[in-house]
């Protein structure tokens, strides 16, 4: 496993050249897509990336950061401030592009969202929800320290019927 050399996080703000990398990347991860709906994302997959919020969320608490490695955007993260609850944050999503997994990123952009999250002052913990088909993401949850809460919602999405397994790290 060799490590990317450079690492950053950079905001995106949804414009339509985020859009174009966002969805490229997403199309870069088909196992992902397979394993949490059974099929390819369609062109839209992006937009929703930017756009979809939890009930009764503001758009002012959702950030997207894009993982780069030098000036490749190499991964994304969509992540909520204060949700479910003022002193949780929700991480939606942490995908690492097809061609730049197994170096490394992934771990630094998990610790990286977790000195991110810590940095706001209002967080203790970060939320996650992992599709249980989604098997390689469980494995890494667990191995960067989330624990299963115990809590489980259904999942339906496309072809793929099973239940989202809520984890939790506690930081700071």
């Amino acid at each position: 496993m060799s490590e990317d050399s450079s690492f950053e996080l950079r905001p995106l703000i949804g414009n339509p050249e985020d859009l174009l990398e966002v969805q490229r990347l997403l199309e870069s991860a088909p196992d992902y897509a397979e394993a949490i709906q059974g099929a390819p994302f369609d062109s839209h997959e992006a937009t929703r990336t930017f756009e979809e919020l939890p009930p009764g969320v503001a758009r002012s608490a959702k950030t997207v950061i894009g993982i780069y490695s030098g000036n490749e955007l190499a991964g994304v993260i969509d992540l909520i401030d204060g949700f479910p609850v003022p002193t949780t944050a929700m991480l939606g999503l942490l995908l690492i592009a097809g061609t730049h997994r197994r170096r490394g990123l992934g771990t630094r952009a998990a610790r990286a969202v977790e000195d991110l999250v810590s940095s706001w002052g209002t967080c203790d913990r970060i939320r996650i929800g992992v599709v249980r088909t989604n098997e390689p993401a469980l494995v890494f949850w667990k191995a960067t320290g989330y624990s299963a809460t115990g809590e489980q919602r259904p999942w339906e999405e496309g072809a793929v019927r099973s239940e989202v397994i809520v984890m939790e790290k506690l930081i700071g």
